[in-house]
């Protein structure tokens, strides 16, 4: 970035994404989706393949849906001709709203309402531990006894490279864990542990020090962030489960949006120990929410309907 400035970075780190577009037309489709679109013989293909990698023989059958009736008042058969373009556009949405309904249904309601306030409150203490190493390594504040981690500007984007890299203990730590405590566990304990690394900053440290207990804090915030991602896929039904996903991830992005209004303004504005106390409280609040999570998922199996 100091070379070449921002558009290059911008364009260079675009790359990996285009592995997307090359992968994406290798990768298997969900058997499920497969069946429910009447895609029958496609299905069994996948199936097929499933059991040859994990050496099984796929047994002779015929694949039946929990609730046919309803199917296939929504999607097509094999047999079935094809629907127009309008009512396919339609039964689309027709579809999407029952999903969107049946999320804030008696049944999924606090589930719902719970997830949404992890992922809002998960991305923005993400990105807000990240913003604060930031703009504390570039000595960005208005405060004359700010703290200056890292000697020069020249170095920082290096030096947000390395700090990044404690994503990795806790996304092993999320691996090694995540089956053996559970999620909930696995989501309650590193959020606590989080907000235990940077209670020290309500006071005065150095930058040694200052630096240490963030990036401890964002490992633990990254372990349970991606127990989260684990947990969020195993407690929808998996008719609504990629509406439910989808919707938390859009709160969540609005939380990464606000937080850079929050977190750089009271660095900068030397107001580090109440930017501390607001990521301490709203970390806390995540950590309530988890108690109040209906179940714990592993060892259970997937539940196709409500």
């Amino acid at each position: 970035m100091p070379r070449l400035g921002w558009r290059w970075l911008l364009a260079v780190s675009s790359v990996p994404s285009l592995l997307v577009l090359l992968f994406s037309n290798i990768a298997p489709e969900s058997p499920r989706y497969l069946f429910m679109k009447g895609r029958t013989n496609e299905a069994l293909r996948v199936l097929e393949k499933i059991a040859f990698i994990n050496g099984k023989q796929l047994l002779t059958s015929t694949l039946i849906s929990n609730n046919r009736r309803q199917d296939e008042e929504n999607f097509p058969s094999q047999e079935a001709p094809l629907l127009s373009s309008f009512r396919n556009k339609k039964t689309t949405f027709l579809k999407w709203l029952k999903d969107l309904c049946q999320l804030f249904s008696l049944g999924l309601l606090r589930t719902t309402l719970l997830v949404w306030a992890l992922s809002f409150v998960y991305t923005f203490s993400y990105y807000g531990l990240q913003l604060m190493i930031s703009s504390l390594s570039s000595g960005q504040s208005d405060c004359s006894s700010s703290l200056s981690i890292f000697p020069t500007n020249d170095i920082l984007y290096a030096n947000v490279f390395i700090t990044s890299l404690a994503e990795i203990p806790g996304l092993a730590a999320s691996m090694v864990f995540v089956d053996r405590l559970g999620r909930k566990l696995c989501m309650e304990i590193p959020t606590m542990l989080a907000v235990i690394a940077i209670l020290p900053l309500l006071f005065c440290q150095n930058g040694i020090v200052t630096l240490t207990l963030l990036i401890t804090s964002r490992t633990f915030l990254q372990a349970a962030f991606s127990t989260y991602h684990v947990y969020v896929k195993e407690v929808y039904p998996t008719s609504v489960r990629a509406s439910g996903f989808g919707l938390a991830t859009a709160v969540g992005r609005v939380g990464g949006m606000v937080c850079p209004l929050v977190a750089v303004g009271l660095v900068r504005g030397c107001h580090q120990t109440l930017a501390v106390i607001m990521f301490a409280i709203v970390m806390l609040i995540s950590g309530i929410c988890i108690l109040f999570f209906p179940f714990e998922t592993k060892g259970r199996g997937l539940t196709d309907i409500c």
